[in-house]
């Protein structure tokens, strides 16, 4: 379970886990002369096929620090993921506390558990880190799936603002075109302010 400090490493072996310890949320991984980068040696080791890891570092609020945590994090998650790891990001709300062990004293272990247990594998992380940093509307409803199909469209809801954002190959056109084809023809908006 890699983490930035020792602090935030005893908060996390305090609930039984075992962490990895970085001076800096970039210290898993080093750059090389040849400008690639790599697993130091002391992560390299434990980056075996099929070991999960979830990354539990800081939920910074400042715009710039979240994104220099999220290139760093993204480029130790793919290392990760080219070892053949299973990669995984913690999250919380920032108000809930900005580090692990922050979480674990405001909110116990429970909530500790909640934010392990729920972390998004690192694919699904990357793309919601880039849809809030894109939509200025609060979303009411997130979905996590890959195939559309799954989705009630009687859930959907028909007023209102509706926006579907999804990879390509997961189905929105072909699932969700029986919503819409009722609505075919219709004039949605009458004035641009």
């Amino acid at each position: 379970m890699p983490t930035e400090g020792g602090k935030k490493a005893l908060a996390l072996l305090s609930q039984g886990f075992v962490p990895l310890a970085f001076y800096r949320v970039n210290g898993g991984y080093q750059k090389l002369l040849d400008e690639t980068r790599r697993l130091i040696p002391d992560v390299a080791r434990f980056a075996a096929n099929d070991r999960r890891f979830v990354l539990a570092f800081d939920q910074d609020q400042k715009a710039a620090t979240k994104r220099r945590v999220f290139v760093a994090l993204y480029r130790f998650g793919g290392l990760l993921r080219q070892a053949g790891c299973s990669v995984g990001v913690a999250t919380w709300k920032a108000t809930q506390g900005k580090g692990v062990d922050d979480l674990i004293v405001q909110g116990g272990a429970t909530l500790w558990e909640r934010a392990y247990t729920q972390a998004p594998p690192l694919q699904h992380w990357m793309i919601w880190q880039r849809l809030e940093n894109r939509l200025t509307y609060l979303a009411s409803v997130k979905v996590t799936t890959t195939d559309l199909s799954t989705l009630v469209l009687d859930d959907i809801p028909n007023s209102g603002i509706v926006a579907i954002e999804s990879a390509k190959g997961t189905g929105e056109t072909g699932n969700l075109e029986p919503g819409v084809l009722p609505y075919r023809g219709r004039r949605w908006i009458t004035r641009l302010f």
